[in-house]
C-alpha cells in the first residue's frame, strides 16, 4: 500500500476522521481532484524555485556579492 509508518501511526491515532477519509477516497471525483492537487503543488514548488533563481541572479548582479567574491579571490591569492 505504500503508506509510510507515520501515515499508519496517524489513522491508528484517531486524530483525523478515517470514515470520512474513506468517503472521500471513494468518490468519483477524488482521482481528478488528486490529480489537480498535483499540478497546483508542482505549480507551486516550480514557482518557488523561479522567484530563487531570479533572487540568486539579482543577488550576482549586485554590488556587495561581486565585493564578497573579489574578497575571497584575493585571500585565496594571499595564502
Amino acid at each position: 500500500m505504500n503508506l509510510t509508518d507515520d501515515v499508519i501511526e496517524l489513522l491508528k491515532s484517531g486524530v483525523i476522521n478515517n470514515r470520512l477519509l474513506g468517503e472521500m477516497i471513494c468518490h468519483p471525483e477524488f482521482r481528478k481532484f488528486m490529480a489537480d492537487t498535483e499540478i497546483f503543488v508542482d505549480g507551486i514548488a516550480s514557482q518557488s524555485i523561479q522567484s530563487i533563481n531570479a533572487y540568486a541572479d539579482t543577488l550576482r548582479r549586485s554590488k556587495h556579492y561581486k565585493q564578497a567574491i573579489n574578497s575571497k579571490k584575493n585571500k585565496k591569492k594571499h595564502k
